[in-house]
């Protein structure tokens, strides 16, 4: 769960990171920063478009991706995979994996202490330099194991 205090931090340090990496501070820029420095759902470019739409009305989806694109090209976002292959983006970039939900599809974070991130920086027998792991673990979250079993799960 995203403090407000985390979130606080993470949007009044935006326009330095921005600024360090070399970007504009824009207030579609921000906007879309603020939507996903506030949630920890890793939304879809679909779902930031509709929540920062109502206070940006002229910003358009594809305005919305290259923001994306680019904050994750400068290290400022994570794209993370997921299972039905949609984009969905997390602020959180300090080391962590995600779980994602075969049921729901939901992607929640997983501490990086969870797997073992030892081959970061250990080169590999064909010359490969790891610099960061990310690790998707495929499951049930508990509102789909606790709620009615999925027909593919069930047993005849």
């Amino acid at each position: 769960m995203v403090t407000q205090t985390e979130i606080e931090k993470k949007i009044k340090n935006f326009p330095t990171i921005c600024r360090q990496a070399g970007l504009k501070v824009t207030p579609q820029r921000m906007a879309v920063y603020n939507m996903l420095a506030s949630t920890d759902s890793h939304p879809t470019p679909e779902a930031i478009y509709a929540a920062v739409r109502p206070d940006l009305p002229a910003i358009s989806l594809g305005t919305v991706y290259k923001i994306l694109d680019l904050l994750n090209l400068k290290g400022i976002l994570l794209k993370v995979s997921s299972l039905d292959q949609a984009a969905r983006y997390d602020a959180r970039v300090t080391a962590h994996h995600h779980t994602a939900c075969t049921q729901c599809g939901r992607i929640e974070d997983l501490n990086a202490d969870s797997v073992p991130a030892e081959f970061v920086g250990e080169e590999s027998p064909t010359g490969f330099l790891p610099e960061r792991i990310e690790v998707l673990v495929h499951g049930l979250c508990r509102d789909c194991r606790h709620g009615p079993t999925p027909a593919r799960y069930q047993t005849k």
